[in-house]
């Protein structure tokens, strides 16, 4: 089963980092922060945190607070520069607005990061963090982005990662801030 297996995985990782005195390694600490929040997918779904109904926040699972913990360690040490740990924290606050609200720099670092590249995935998550924080011109500026990378995969007849997404994306932000003519 899926969560048993996270379960193995992490396990494994943290008798790794203890074993070699690997504690402050960035990468292993992210690789443990992906493998709790494995812990918390279904196939089709994430389980970061547990509703609490419609007027309360959204309470944060203990392994998402672990983590983002994680996560937030790593991005302190390389001044927001791990694309990995950047892309995995924005997964793990997205589900709270309160928590999107940290996510910001790392979604700002990420976009800047990414620009320039054809990694359409990245380039859209930046959206995720915008979006739930009510930031919609840049949630759309990150899908242009991202639609700009999809198409360059496309004229080389390769196909991107999650074209349909970035362009409902896209048209969605458009239309939540008001800009009818970039929908």
């Amino acid at each position: 089963d899926r969560r048993a297996a996270g379960e193995r995985y992490a396990e494994r990782l943290r008798s790794l980092r203890e074993e070699m005195n690997l504690l402050e390694d960035i990468d292993l600490k992210v690789f443990l922060a992906e493998a709790l929040m494995l812990q918390l997918c279904t196939p089709n779904e994430w389980h970061f945190y547990h509703g609490e109904g419609v007027t309360r926040a959204p309470l944060p699972m203990p392994q998402t607070v672990e983590s983002t913990q994680l996560l937030r360690e790593v991005l302190e040490v390389t001044n927001q520069t791990h694309p990995y740990a950047q892309h995995l924290l924005i997964h793990s606050t997205e589900m709270s607005n309160i928590q999107a609200e940290t996510a910001l720099s790392s979604a700002e670092h990420l976009l800047a990061n990414t620009a320039k590249l054809q990694d359409q995935h990245l380039q859209h998550m930046t959206s995720h963090t915008y979006l739930r924080t009510g930031r919609y011109h840049q949630a759309l500026l990150s899908n242009v982005v991202a639609v700009r990378s999809d198409d360059a995969y496309l004229q080389h007849h390769w196909m991107p990662y999650g074209p349909g997404h970035n362009s409902v994306f896209l048209v969605c932000c458009a239309l939540w801030g008001g800009e009818k003519a970039e929908a």
